[in-house]
């Protein structure tokens, strides 16, 4: 098949909407409002930075780069690099090459030469080895962390192995439990930890501004950032306060809005103490209730590590059989001045995962 490949214009809106009806979710409403916020009022973007592909001028196939700004440590340098994602290529069109050649279409728009590197947060197996393939580089594994309910690992044993199976498919379990996680209450304890939907973004800033955080490579995260990030339309967030004069901090827990929404991710927190931290993790185990949460911790302190494993935090088992594949971070560079030597920012090498500081919040996902 012959297809022509371009940039993003307005007059494509509504076939992309359509296209992603494959990735981002059924509702084509939900859809165009998530275009309009991941591209159209991206803060770090003028315009939105899309690669489609056509057959008989008709859109099938879709990669994105949504702009996020990084700051490397304390050298108060500061870059904007795009995360790709969003691919998707309709069902007749796959299996035929059309992946490779929107990948390969990135090295022509001479727009993200403007960037020092572009990133990939999301890439499943089927991009994750066509990028490799085009030159791009892994720059580490997330090593997810999961938290599961006693009672859910109750049911994975091998002794209800056979139960789990049984049961599983009938909606009054499901119901059950829902209505079990209902009835949790946060500990009177931690009173001085409010709960809530409603971003602070002022004061989060403020508590990030506040916090020492690591001499790394990590996303910029002021009141602006805030603002536009927790506007997803795919996603709900919920919101931890520790704060008994000032706020000392706060956490983030997103999920999916889709009815397959699968766990509780842990995707940002910043504290003032590591005694504050501890603190909001309990206050969000408890509020999670039946249900399973996940973070990255491949860049986590050792320290905060170690609480994850006291609050019953253990390595993410893989869903995939193909071992070969790790969720991970990518990246490539499209600026020739930079490509023949090695990837570094600020005297940092790109390519070390250990020279970031990674959190959920940084992928396009979530």
């Amino acid at each position: 098949m012959s297809y022509r490949f371009t940039r993003y214009q307005p007059q494509y809106r509504a076939e992309v909407v359509q296209l992603q009806t494959a990735l981002w979710s059924p509702d084509l409403a939900l859809n165009s409002a998530h275009l309009t916020w991941k591209y159209e009022q991206n803060p770090y973007l003028n315009e939105p930075l899309i690669h489609l592909a056509l057959y008989n001028e008709r859109v099938v196939g879709m990669r994105g780069f949504c702009g996020a700004q990084w700051e490397i440590g304390h050298t108060g340098q500061a870059f904007i690099m795009p995360a790709a994602g969003d691919t998707t290529i309709a069902a007749e069109h796959r299996r035929g090459g059309l992946l490779r050649q929107l990948l390969q279409f990135a090295h022509t728009d001479r727009a993200l030469t403007a960037f020092p590197y572009i990133l990939g947060f999301s890439a499943g197996v089927p991009v994750y080895f066509c990028a490799l393939s085009e030159g791009w580089r892994v720059i580490g594994t997330y090593d997810t962390l999961a938290r599961v309910a006693p009672i859910r690992k109750l049911l994975k044993s091998k002794t209800l192995k056979n139960l789990a199976r049984r049961v599983k498919h009938f909606p009054a379990i499901d119901k059950l439990l829902s209505a079990a996680a209902q009835l949790r209450r946060s500990p009177s304890s931690f009173s001085h930890i409010q709960i809530s939907s409603n971003p602070r973004v002022e004061d989060m800033a403020s508590v990030v501004a506040r916090t020492d955080r690591p001499d790394k490579i990590r996303q910029h995260k002021d009141s602006d950032y805030y603002a536009w990030r927790f506007r997803s339309p795919l996603s709900r967030y919920q919101f931890f306060y520790w704060q008994k004069t000032t706020l000392e901090g706060f956490l983030v827990l997103q999920q999916s809005l889709l009815p397959t929404a699968g766990p509780t991710h842990l995707i940002d927190w910043a504290a003032t103490t590591p005694e504050v931290l501890t603190e909001l993790l309990q206050v969000a185990i408890h509020a999670v209730g039946l249900g399973s949460l996940e973070l990255w911790a491949a860049t986590l302190p050792e320290a905060m590590v170690a609480t994850l494993h006291k609050q019953g935090f253990t390595p993410a088992e893989s869903p995939l059989p193909n071992t070969t594949y790790r969720p991970s971070l990518l990246g490539q560079c499209m600026n020739a001045t930079m490509f023949n030597g090695e990837w570094r920012l600020a005297e940092r090498r790109v390519t070390e995962v250990e020279n970031w500081e990674l959190r959920m919040i940084c992928g396009d996902q979530y």
